[in-house]
This record gives structure tokens, C-alpha cells and sequence, in this order.
């Protein structure tokens, strides 16, 4: 009986050491399916004691008796256990089988192309993988495909058509026990990539560096979201969206380029990345931006930047004709908006809670003010409309949030109308109907006036008119005003705000009745605003009493 048993257990034995495969060529091992003509990477024997060794690259199709085979898996514990230090996984490979790299000890790096592909456990058990580089031809990563890779640090993605998943986080998550277990630092997104997939990051707590190549058009949804230690992110140039919580939360970052290509934010797109430095390349590229919420602007909470300055007085350019959804909506540090005269929409949210901005003055031709505009903008006191037929005016454009009760607009401040604006076209028009209406009184500033003083200045009526007498200080003269004009005293019609500024020189004495002077013979007298003058003829200009008057 005894010999029994031993001859039993010694049967076993063998049979557990047993061939596991079909077939092997080159170094790799294969289960043949003849009736589908697929091939299995599988193991050696049950040990696999150093079956695999140095740099594996698993081929796509393999032949056999001259019959052609399709690898299309790797099989349970394929490669456990063995010596192998790479992998090379091709486009034809459609699932990962339970553990296959299992006890892999050695394997530091994995070139995965699988086209799609399902990983039977979640994970590949790795530990002490490190690199990871994927195909241009990967279309979906599995979620948590390296999940327990507690050491991978570099992660170099190329794939061109890979849209990612909603579940969970497609590097890094572990969905079975929600638990991140790897260290990836650094991403490296191929020039060839035009969108980020969606949750590449998700919430990946290691991440420090992204470097996105220069071709990416879109960053997917929740790409970045929350990964606190991200502080080396640079948008690609020819980004043109950015979706659903792409940036969210990115807490690390203190500065970010916005380029020119920029068109569109998805909601939360930006939210949580507070007080960070927003440089802008083009203002008014940048202006016609569609943001999906108010905290999906790139601005929200976030201050301005252009040029290298921080921007307090926003003045857009004479190129922007749009103002996009939520452009600047939350914006820190604004204290005045200017508008340019080719504007001609503000689209809904556009400067959306900006509380410090007490002024508004819509342009000639503004055609429409959208929904929210100026909601929840405290300060904002004087609404001035240079537009002659009525801009639309979208709903709650001018609310304000502690009055949210709908009584907020502000029909108890006057609407102020450009000079050359009919007030009865306004109300006439049904959106302004909330509104009271009187006639701007444009403002008249002088600038400058070193050397002397001017008199005039001052707020008037539209059409009045006005004298600006320049007065020189003692040793000084009148010379003209900045626009070229030298009549003094000056007399203007008002029809809008305007500055003025004098030139003052210094008065110099000649004697006219020197005889090395030659040309005084020939001096002429003339007439300036009802005063006499001497002019010479290489156009010098005297005073009757002997002054010269410099630079005129």
C-alpha cells in the first residue's frame, strides 16, 4: 500500500511538470485553438521557472504547420515567476489573463499596444514594474490595468485614438479595494496624441510632472482631476477644449498659459485651482472662449495675466467684437472693464461675479447682452449705453446675488445714454423696461499742465459748450495744446468724455534790436488770437514784448 502512494504521488508530480503548452517558438510559449487559428501565450510547465528571460516581444501572428495563428491572449500566470525584464504587448492581444506577471521580479518595463483589451483580475501584478509605454495604436486603457504596480514612476503615452473610461481612473485604481497603489511621477504625452483620455489621472496622488505634446487638441474628461502634487503642467499650443472637470482641482499649480487656440471649457473645468497666475497669450482671442459654468472659466478665482502684468484694469482690445460664456466670469483683482468699440456680444456670464467693477458703458455697436452678464457684480452703480437701437438684454443680466429674490435689478439707478443716443428707443424697447433713463454728462479733464494752469474743466450737459483758457505761469508761455490745436482760449462742444492736455515753455529774452541779428528787417508782424506777434523769416516767433515763443 505504501508503494502505492509514493508511485501516486511521483504520477502527480509528473503531471504537474508537464508540458503547458502546444507550442513554443522563439522563446515563447503557446495553446493553439485550430478551429479559430488564435495562438495563447501560456506557461512552460506549472513552475515557469525561468521560462521567459531578458526582453519579450510577443508577436502579433505566428505560424504553425504552415497554418497562421493570431495572438490574441495572454493567458493566466503566463509569465509568473520567470526571468523576464520587458514586454512587448501587441495590438492583437484582447485579454490579459489572471496574475501573468505574477512573481516577475525582474520586469521593469512594458511596451503595451493592445488595441482593446480586458484584464481578467484588474491587475497584472507587476511590483516592480517601472516604465510603461503606450502604442499609438492602444484605443482604451483598462481601468486600474496597473493598479498594484506600487513602483512604476514613468508612464510615456502615445496612443492617437484612446478616448479612456468613466469609472474609475485608467492609471493607477485599484477599483476592487478603491485604493491607488502606484507612484507614477511623470507623464509623457506623444506628439502624435490629439486627446488625453478621458480619467487618464484621476485623482492620481503621485503625479508631479506632465509634459503634453505639442498636437493635443482636447483634454478629456476628468483627465487631471485632484491631483494634488501636479505642479509642472504646460498647456499644448493648439489646445482647442478642455472637457468635464479636466483640470479640476489642480491645487499644486501656481501659473498657467492659456493659448490663443483655447475655444472651450466644460463644466468645472477649472474649478478648485485657486489664485494661480492666468497668462493669457491673445486678450482677444481669449474673450470669445465658451466656459460651460462660471467656475469652468480658466479666470474663476484666478487672477489675469497679460504680458507678464497683472491685469486690474481690464481694457480689451480693439479686436473684440465677443465676450464668450463665462469668459471672465470670478476673475480676482478687477476693478474696472473697458469694452472695445467693435464689440457686439456679451454672451450669458460673461463678467459673471466681478465685484469690484462699478462702471459699464456699453459700446456703439453692442447688439445684445446676454443672460447673467454682470450677475452678482456688487459694486456696479452706472450702466452707460453709446448704442443707438437698444442692445437685447438677456435675463438677470444685471443681478445681484444677496438679492436673489428677483427685485435686484438696478431699476432704482439711472441708465446713463450716450450723447447721440435717442432715450426713447430705449424705452420703447421691453427688455429695458426696467430701467430709468437721462442723458450722460460726458466729463472734460486736463491732463499734464506743467508750467501753468487751465480753467474749464468739469462735467456739462451734452452739446454744451465750453471755454478752456490756458493760463502760463511767470516765465512761461502758451505753446498749443497736445492734439496740435494753439488756439487760446479754446472753445468745445461736449458730446463725450474727453482729455486735454497744454504745453507750457519756458519763455526766453531776445533782443530784437541787435544788429548781429540780420534778418530782424525782415521780421514780420502778424495776428494770433488777437495778439500781436514778430515773426522772423527762418519762422522764429516773437512776442511784441522781445520773448521768444519756442516750438511753435
Amino acid at each position: 500500500m505504501k508503494n502505492r502512494f509514493i508511485i501516486l504521488c511521483l504520477c502527480l508530480g509528473a503531471n504537474l511538470l508537464a508540458l503547458a503548452y502546444d507550442v513554443e517558438i522563439d522563446g515563447i510559449y503557446y495553446n493553439l485553438n485550430s478551429s479559430t487559428q488564435t495562438a495563447i501565450v501560456t506557461q512552460k510547465n506549472y513552475l515557469n521557472t525561468s521560462a521567459y528571460v531578458g526582453h519579450v516581444v510577443i508577436p502579433e501572428q505566428i505560424t504553425h504547420n504552415n497554418v497562421l495563428y493570431t495572438v490574441t491572449e495572454i493567458g493566466d500566470w503566463a509569465l509568473r515567476y520567470s526571468d523576464v525584464e520587458s514586454v512587448v504587448i501587441p495590438t492583437t492581444i484582447t485579454q490579459i489573463g489572471e496574475r501573468a506577471f505574477e512573481g516577475c521580479h525582474s520586469l521593469t518595463k512594458i511596451y503595451y499596444n493592445a488595441i482593446q483589451c480586458t484584464i481578467k483580475s484588474n491587475w497584472l501584478n507587476p511590483l516592480n514594474l517601472r516604465e510603461v509605454v503606450f502604442g499609438e495604436d492602444v484605443q482604451s486603457v483598462p481601468n486600474g490595468l496597473f493598479a498594484n504596480a506600487g513602483k512604476l514612476k514613468v508612464v510615456h503615452f502615445n496612443a492617437k485614438n484612446c478616448r479612456g473610461g468613466w469609472s474609475a481612473s485608467a492609471l493607477g485604481y485599484n477599483g476592487s479595494t478603491a485604493k491607488w497603489s502606484t507612484h507614477i511621477d511623470s507623464l509623457f504625452i506623444g506628439d502624435s496624441v490629439l486627446f488625453v483620455p478621458n480619467n487618464l489621472c484621476y485623482q492620481m496622488d503621485s503625479l508631479r510632472y506632465v509634459r503634453m505634446g505639442q498636437s493635443v487638441r482636447v483634454i478629456g474628461e476628468y483627465a487631471f482631476r485632484a491631483c494634488p502634487l501636479l505642479t509642472e503642467l504646460e498647456l499644448p499650443p493648439m489646445l482647442d477644449s478642455i472637457m468635464t472637470g479636466g483640470l479640476q482641482a489642480l491645487r499644486g499649480i501656481k501659473e498657467l498659459t492659456i493659448p490663443r487656440t483655447l475655444r472651450y471649457v466644460g463644466l468645472i473645468g477649472f474649478s478648485g485651482t485657486d489664485s494661480i497666475q492666468i497668462h493669457v497669450e491673445d486678450l482677444a482671442a481669449y474673450a470669445a472662449i465658451t466656459c460651460e459654468h462660471d467656475e469652468a472659466s480658466p479666470l474663476y478665482n484666478n487672477y489675469l495675466y497679460v504680458d507678464g502684468q497683472r491685469v486690474t484694469d481690464l481694457v480689451l482690445p480693439d479686436t473684440t467684437r465677443t465676450i464668450g460664456k463665462y469668459a471672465f466670469s470670478g476673475c480676482l483683482g478687477l476693478s474696472s472693464v473697458t469694452l472695445s468699440d467693435s464689440l457686439r456680444t456679451i454672451e450669458e456670464g460673461g463678467f459673471f461675479h466681478l465685484p469690484n467693477v462699478q462702471t459699464i458703458r456699453l459700446p456703439e455697436g453692442c447688439e445684445q447682452v446676454g443672460k447673467m452678464a454682470f450677475y452678482d457684480c456688487d459694486s456696479l452703480r452706472t450702466i452707460i449705453s453709446d448704442a443707438a437701437t437698444p442692445p437685447q438684454l438677456g435675463a438677470q443680466c444685471f443681478y445681484r446675488w444677496y438679492q436673489y429674490n428677483y427685485t435686484g435689478l438696478y431699476s432704482r439707478y439711472n441708465v446713463l445714454i450716450g450723447c447721440s443716443v435717442d432715450s426713447l428707443a430705449y424705452a420703447a424697447d421691453n427688455s429695458w423696461a426696467a430701467y430709468k433713463f437721462r442723458k450722460e454728462r460726458p466729463t472734460i479733464t486736463v491732463a499734464g499742465a506743467e508750467g501753468g494752469t487751465v480753467s474749464g474743466a468739469g462735467s456739462y450737459a451734452c452739446d454744451e459748450w465750453v471755454t478752456l483758457t490756458a493760463t502760463p505761469d511767470d516765465g512761461m508761455t502758451f505753446a498749443q495744446w497736445s492734439d496740435g490745436d494753439r488756439t487760446n482760449p479754446r472753445h468745445i462742444q461736449v458730446n463725450q468724455d474727453a482729455v486735454f492736455e497744454p504745453i507750457f515753455a519756458p519763455s526766453t529774452t531776445t533782443d530784437l534790436n541787435n544788429p548781429r541779428t540780420p534778418s530782424i528787417t525782415k521780421a514780420d508782424k502778424v495776428m494770433i488770437n488777437n495778439r500781436m506777434f514778430i515773426r522772423l523769416p527762418d519762422g522764429r516767433l516773437y512776442t511784441i514784448e522781445g520773448l521768444q515763443v519756442p516750438d511753435f
